[in-house]
């Protein structure tokens, strides 16, 4: 019994002094560890700066600004896009971007990709993320769509709604007839049905600290889902 109390006691020691020789050599090297520890960190933030960054500013905050559903918010998301992507795409008109948006609930982004340039943690590739002008990113996400009986007999939605009557053909008719029940939540009852885009974000570099959305391509859609009563 004494000799395993002085086996234990001996490690204990040899620990301890491990430690004390750990804190004598780090003191006698603190500048070097902290010169380290400075680049290491300045390292990980042009990493940050490259590549982070500039998703943040610009796709997190677009669909944030989104799902906000107020007018402030989805004012600030147009606020997010070039002059020239509102002319081509809007012809400079809010009310038909807000259109776009009107039966949107909600966005669940599942995967972001850059594609411009290889996001890593190589010299070469944060170099070119940080001096880069534009970037390119391929973005997988999931919409939740609501649709009540105005949606739905409302020809600036007749595109959309042809996809809620494809997939969901009785609770559409019920709909438009008047007969759907609606959900405790709901002051008219609708339709919720989810549909899946792929999109490339096209940003552009405005000023150090500023990106905008040059372009959004949709590359792909489809319906994965419908909560139907």
């Amino acid at each position: 019994m004494f000799d395993k109390i002085k086996y234990m006691l001996n490690g204990l020691i040899a620990i301890f002094n491990l430690l004390i020789e750990l804190i004598r050599v780090l003191n006698n090297y603190k500048k070097s560890i902290f010169l380290i520890a400075i680049l290491v960190l300045m390292y990980f933030f042009l990493y940050w700066f490259s590549f982070i960054y500039p998703k943040v500013k610009t796709i997190d905050a677009y669909y944030s600004f989104l799902d906000n559903r107020k007018e402030s918010g989805i004012q600030s998301a147009w606020n997010m896009l070039n002059i020239k992507y509102r002319e081509g795409r809007w012809n400079s008109n809010f009310q038909l971007f807000k259109l776009d948006y009107k039966t949107t609930e909600e966005h669940e982004i599942n995967s972001v990709h850059l594609i411009s340039i290889n996001e890593s943690f190589s010299p070469i590739s944060i170099a070119r993320g940080l001096f880069a002008s534009s970037l390119k990113y391929e973005i997988s996400l999931v919409a939740t769509n609501r649709f009540t009986k105005e949606d739905c007999l409302s020809e600036a939605l007749s595109d959309s709604c042809k996809w809620v009557q494809l997939k969901n053909p009785n609770d559409y008719n019920n709909l438009i007839n008047g007969t759907l029940q609606k959900r405790d939540s709901e002051s008219a009852p609708s339709i919720l049905i989810d549909f899946t885009y792929k999109k490339h974000f096209h940003i552009k570099r405005e000023s150090l600290f500023r990106w905008v959305i040059n372009a959004i391509d949709t590359t792909e859609q489809g319906i994965i889902l419908t909560n139907a009563l």
